[in-house]
């Protein structure tokens, strides 16, 4: 009997296995073939602060044979911003540790906080002064196409934040797109 609990459950967990990977396969072809049929544009962001849809907006108007270039320097960017990301590491454990004091201790957290905001401030100018020569390489007709894209993708944030708030009977939002991040995530429904 206890052999053949054993084997139901290994069955068991080869079929989960089976379809996570049928699961995987699925998304990984989904991916490449939507890529392929669906304008870049379109897309939309997966993520980031103005900065990072600012290089995807990049990304997707300059030509295929351009767009590797432009990846490079990313990556080269993002490999000298490496100690700044040390720094912000820092700036973090920090915070931890001034959270962690006993007696709590507001001067410590509040120091940490700022060491946090001026780590993120360097890399913000640093990504920033990346962009700036990207943008800086493009054609005019390039840089408006980035600028079109940027409203495009403004447009359809307010388009999704409007669409819930009638979803959700509420009000109907700040005319200029979602409201800022300064209070707790909205009830789930």
């Amino acid at each position: 009997m206890s052999q053949r609990r054993a084997l139901s459950t290994l069955g068991i967990v080869l079929v989960i296995s089976l379809i996570a990977n049928a699961l995987l396969v699925g998304m990984l072809a989904g991916n490449s073939v939507g890529a392929k049929d669906e304008p870049r544009r379109e897309r939309g962001p997966r993520g980031g602060g103005d900065e990072a849809e600012i290089a995807r907006a990049i990304e997707a108007v300059v030509p295929d044979d351009v767009r590797k270039e432009v990846r490079q320097g990313f990556r080269a960017a993002f490999r000298e911003a490496m100690p700044y990301f040390a720094t912000k590491r820092e700036a973090q454990r920090g915070l931890l540790d001034a959270l962690s004091a006993e007696p709590f201790d507001r001067a410590a957290v509040d120091a940490a906080f700022a060491d946090i905001r001026a780590a993120d401030e360097t890399l913000t100018a640093s990504f920033q002064s990346v962009l700036a020569d990207e943008l800086g390489s493009l054609t005019a007709e390039q840089r408006a196409d980035v600028v079109q894209w940027l409203t495009d993708l403004e447009e359809a944030r307010r388009e999704r934040w409007q669409r819930r708030m009638e979803k959700r009977g509420d009000r109907p939002g700040p005319p200029d797109g979602p409201p800022p991040g300064d209070g707790p995530p909205p009830p789930r429904d």
